[in-house]
């Protein structure tokens, strides 16, 4: 890799040799100096991106800003489907029921999140369509689960109203980041599905733990509250537990150190992050694609950094930051088609094979308990 002269800085911030963040208890960091000493001394971070091959797609136009199509996931989980209608009690029904959901919720709904992060502001119809269909599902289930009534065993019952409502959770913010969040209904409605999943941040399952971080962390700088995203994904450099969903946390934490107005924190940890992928991916292909997320994550945040230079009346430092991200994007096209970067065709991970409520071990009800 080419180390050009605003990648050396970049190196040296990452290296303690320039200003660096101070994450405090609370979740809340203060960058060590002003951004107008920054500004002042800091040219900006250039750079190519690691080894890839250039595409055949046309070259890029720096100033679009259209984003590629969204679309729905073939349907994996219309098999689902038959179990419900033959089911012959509310049990069944319900269990039928959190069985779809959980397809939809999980399967469908991960690449239309993982493209939703990349999409522009306005309603994304398919994601809306999604999550509402496996939210339907839930409230069918709970209205099932009701009319068991008070012969249902204990542990069936405890059961199936905690898996309702992790799913519940869950879709009730993908739900929320499928509408236009350029509103201040819809900021509000986000910020609050983001308080409802944040109770599974304590979860004992690490992969909930991960996916709750990561979509919290997309919904809040969504809904213009970027603060709350660097509260939920701290800074850490270690070699994560599961690669492709902790690449796309950092990711989210580094636009929303952007979205504060410290870019060259950003670019800088962006650029060490790039030198670790080869150690985090074995597969050559999905490296690739995780390289490429990386390399469009830097293009962003140039751009967007020259965008706040121009309201400053600095535009020979905006037109340095444009050619930056121009450099990076090479002959390729932007934005970048959703299926060159890396995503998660989960939205939830870590879930374990539920076990069916028919070979569940049962609990006695104080009426079957025997008299001393």
């Amino acid at each position: 890799m080419v180390v050009f002269r605003g990648d050396r800085l970049a190196q040296e911030w990452t290296n303690g040799r320039l200003p660096a963040r101070d994450a405090t208890r609370s979740g809340s960091s203060r960058l060590v100096g002003t951004a107008s000493l920054i500004l002042a001394v800091l040219p900006f971070v250039q750079g190519t991106s690691t080894a890839r091959a250039q595409t055949s797609r046309p070259a890029a136009d720096v100033g679009a800003t259209a984003s590629a199509p969204v679309t729905a996931p073939a349907r994996p989980c219309g098999a689902l489907d038959d179990a419900i209608t033959s089911a012959t009690t509310a049990v069944e029904e319900c269990e039928a029921c959190v069985a779809a959901a959980r397809c939809v919720l999980v399967t469908r709904c991960g690449p239309l999140l993982s493209r939703r992060c990349l999409a522009a502001r306005e309603d994304d119809g398919a994601l809306v369509e999604v999550t509402g269909e496996g939210l339907a599902l839930l409230d069918r289930a709970a209205e099932a689960l009701g009319r068991t009534g008070d012969d249902a065993d204990e542990t069936v019952t405890s059961e199936m109203k905690d898996r309702i409502g992790l799913l519940r959770a869950f879709g009730r913010l993908f739900a929320a980041m499928g509408r236009d969040a350029t509103t201040g209904a819809s900021k509000k409605t986000i910020l609050s599905a983001c308080g409802g999943l944040s109770v599974y941040l304590d979860d004992e399952n690490p992969g909930v733990v991960a996916s709750a971080k990561l979509w919290m962390a997309a919904g809040y700088r969504m809904a213009g509250r970027p603060e709350r995203t660097l509260q939920v994904i701290r800074l850490n450099l270690a070699t994560p537990a599961n690669a492709r969903i902790d690449l796309l946390s950092r990711l989210e934490r580094y636009r929303a150190l952007g979205d504060q107005g410290e870019y060259a924190a950003a670019l800088a940890l962006c650029l060490r992050i790039e030198h670790r992928l080869e150690s985090w991916f074995d597969d050559e292909a999905t490296r690739q694609l995780a390289a490429e997320s990386v390399r469009f994550a830097r293009v962003e945040l140039h751009r967007a950094w020259a965008a706040k230079l121009r309201k400053t009346a600095m535009a020979d430092r905006a037109k340095q930051a444009e050619a930056d991200a121009a450099k990076l994007i090479g002959s390729d096209s932007y934005p970048p088609r959703p299926e060159d970067l890396l995503g998660t065709d989960k939205a939830i991970h870590g879930l374990p094979d539920w076990v069916p409520l028919r070979t569940m071990p049962t609990t006695q009800t104080a009426k079957e308990t025997p008299a001393n």
